[in-house]
């Protein structure tokens, strides 16, 4: 996702038609685009031709940060995504940006950045994971791997059982194939992962139920309620991912955890809600969760009661109206 010479988020976030800007912009900082990437420096980059390579080529070889970019186009909010996914603000930045991009750095500050200490540090029952990008494994076999992860369990065990080595390699899209099984709800899929020696984030214990560990992690890094699975999706969006989790939802919340938070532009009240898991809406509703929450579902607006009404989810369409909640 930032493959050279130079990395496809800059001219993402540097294209002139904002909603183009922001639509590959979106995938590629979701899905491990260097958030500091920067323009080749005059003179830099590999012999041969191209843009940003010595003897030749054409474009600017200005050292500009992606933030630079697209603070410079007043592109408010690819900037604040790249903040969020741990872009750095410098005056070079400050000074470049034009319209609303200018409050954006004003507030950088306040915009919630994304921490991954414990990401990789142990396994299910706590023991230390050394995790290995490849472990001398080829490419096309690890991201075969983590794809199916997200979907078969049949050829993940057989996968796994042919070439361990599989278990903690990561994909080029920055996933093991335990966050694949989590990130999709696939509870047996990272569960057989987890039991055979996967590391484990805060966001996949969340995910499997691990009460404990959840407790000890929040415990040990409070900044762990920040942390991001696969594609950005918040550690609180796991309590209704899979089954479910009620009481880590209330540990999450009481730490600290914003109740409003989103993945894939959904609060965790709309996932409930199209889920039909009463208890946890009730609970995210008395820590404050907006009842009348949007998102954009086909181009139409969508509340927790139109996706509980859309998954034909009668008690809980009965809670939400019971709380003033509208279509």
């Amino acid at each position: 996702m930032s493959a050279g010479p130079e990395s496809p988020l800059l001219a993402a976030v540097d294209y002139p038609d904002h909603d183009v800007a922001l639509a590959m912009a979106q995938p590629l900082l979701m899905n491990a685009s260097d958030p500091n990437a920067t323009r080749l420096v005059e003179g830099a980059g590999v012999e041969g031709g191209g843009v940003g390579v010595k003897g030749g080529g054409v474009g600017v070889e200005d050292g500009k940060s992606a933030l630079h970019l697209a603070c410079a186009r007043g592109y408010a909010d690819i900037a604040e995504l790249l903040i969020h996914r741990g872009a750095r603000v410098t005056p070079r930045e400050t000074a470049a940006a034009t319209g609303e991009a200018v409050q954006v750095l004003r507030n950088a500050s306040k915009i919630e950045k994304v921490h991954y200490n414990r990401r990789y540090i142990q396994d299910a029952q706590g023991q230390p994971v050394t995790r290995d990008d490849t472990n001398g494994v080829p490419w096309t076999k690890v991201n075969e791997f983590i794809r199916l992860a997200h979907f078969d369990f049949e050829k993940v065990k057989q996968l796994c059982q042919d070439t361990p080595a599989l278990l903690n390699t990561r994909a080029s899209w920055d996933e093991l194939a335990v966050e694949a099984g989590a990130h999709v709800g696939r509870v047996p899929i990272a569960s057989w992962l987890a039991d055979r020696g996967a590391a484990i984030s805060t966001c996949t214990a969340v995910l499997l139920g691990m009460e404990e560990k959840v407790k000890e992690a929040i415990a040990a890094d409070p900044l762990c309620l920040h942390e991001r699975g696969a594609h950005d999706i918040a550690i609180l969006s796991y309590t209704a991912w899979g089954n479910p989790q009620t009481a880590i939802a209330e540990q999450l919340l009481k730490a600290g955890a914003k109740v409003d938070t989103r993945s894939f532009s959904m609060t965790t009240l709309h996932l409930a809600a199209s889920k039909g898991y009463t208890d946890l809406a009730t609970l995210l509703l008395e820590h404050g969760a907006d009842i009348n929450a949007t998102y954009q579902s086909k181009g139409v607006a969508t509340t927790p009661l139109a996706a509980a009404i859309k998954a034909k989810q009668a008690e809980m369409e009965q809670l939400l109206r019971a709380r003033g909640a509208r279509a």
